[in-house]
């Protein structure tokens, strides 16, 4: 007999790890294409994950105007804790 378990709530709320891979390839060539051709997906693609890191974190990771992106002061934060490799 198998015993229901509840999903881990902290596991369930996690943002995905391709949108964490996403965010810091977007963050190192602060370009949502150059990040998409590094990843080889769509630049569509990077910014869907993007959108749902933001919304996982509940903060706005970076500054958008056209079609440049720059780092916000949260998504320097982000970028700088220790999971990331330098």
């Amino acid at each position: 007999m198998v015993k229901h378990v509840e999903p881990d709530q902290i596991l369930v709320k996690m943002p995905s790890l391709r949108a964490v891979k996403s965010f810091v390839a977007a963050a190192k060539y602060q370009n949502f294409t150059r990040a998409a051709e590094a990843l080889c997906v769509t630049q569509a693609a990077i910014s869907r994950q993007i959108r749902e890191l933001e919304a996982a974190l509940g903060v706005t990771l970076f500054k958008r105007s056209g079609r440049a992106v720059e780092l916000t002061e949260a998504g320097s934060i982000f970028m700088m804790l220790p999971i990331f490799p330098s």
